[in-house]
């Protein structure tokens, strides 16, 4: 599992398939909004525009954001874990993607996110666009893409406000590089964090639906996963699409924290 934001899934989001996204039997490509040239390669699987629109609908019964997103990935439980969907890459033309026949920990909480949000299908494109790219989705494409998790959560404070600082956090200065090579400038940013330490102590203060980032000791990355919150008999689990095991899971956020090492601390972003 990798990455933070923009989608190492992250690397698995961050880096592409060598192939551009391959087209599937049941793929609609099409040009999507109105008079706007951006193409849409979707891939609905199970679903359809009508299920998904029920469901979202359904949704508006939790009105607590976090809870509305808990109750969506509920129906994508059987999803299997898969990386690289979104393809891509300096020299291709970028598709706004919709593959809901497999998803990584990011592309899974960007669907959940933009679900959350809309009103209907449509709605959930266009608030897609927008959650993945920068400048409200205006541009799609590889250089627009929110390919780091410092740059999604703050595109995204719309959607979901990052609280750790809220909390007894720490800094520390990083180098994003690893997509140097494909055309993203290196940077440095400064990350706040909260140590793994000291997520006991703040137990008490975390809510169904945090979408929580995992800051990673590598070279080059912010964050190395990302899943949401789900409590339950003052329990704090982490549901999340894992490479491990194949598909989404809820894990014990401590015991998840605790036996990944190259994860020091986490970000929390609270969807409001």
């Amino acid at each position: 599992m990798i990455g933070k934001i923009g989608l190492v899934g992250m690397l698995a989001f961050f880096t592409p398939a060598a192939p551009c996204f391959t087209v599937a039997e049941n793929t609609v490509l099409v040009e999507y909004v109105r008079n706007e040239n951006i193409s849409l390669v979707e891939n609905l699987g199970k679903w359809n525009k009508e299920t998904l629109t029920d469901l979202i609908k359904k949704s508006k019964h939790y009105p607590d954001l976090g809870e509305r997103l808990l109750f969506i990935s509920d129906s994508f439980a059987d999803i299997p874990y898969k990386p690289n969907t979104l393809g891509g890459g300096p020299d291709k033309k970028e598709s706004l993607t919709v593959d809901l026949t497999g998803m990584d920990c990011f592309t899974s909480v960007e669907y959940f996110l933009a679900m959350a949000n809309a009103n209907d299908f449509n709605d959930f494109l266009n608030v897609l666009r927008k959650i993945r790219y920068v400048d409200d989705g205006k541009t799609v494409s590889w250089y627009t893409r929110n390919h780091f998790s410092v740059d999604w959560i703050k595109q995204n404070s719309e959607f979901a406000s990052d609280i750790t600082t809220r909390f007894d956090y720490d800094f520390n200065t990083r180098t994003l590089n690893i997509l140097e090579a494909k055309g993203i400038p290196a940077k440095k940013v400064i990350l706040n964090y909260i140590p793994k330490e000291k997520i006991p102590d703040m137990k008490a203060e975390l809510k169904t639906g945090d979408i929580v980032f995992f800051a990673k000791n590598q070279a080059g990355l912010d964050v190395g996963h990302v899943g949401i919150l789900k409590i339950s008999d003052n329990s704090v689990f982490l549901r999340h699409h894992s490479s491990d095991k194949g598909r989404m899971v809820d894990e014990d956020l401590q015991g998840y924290i605790s036996r990944i090492r190259s994860f020091y601390g986490i970000i929390i972003a609270r969807p409001e």
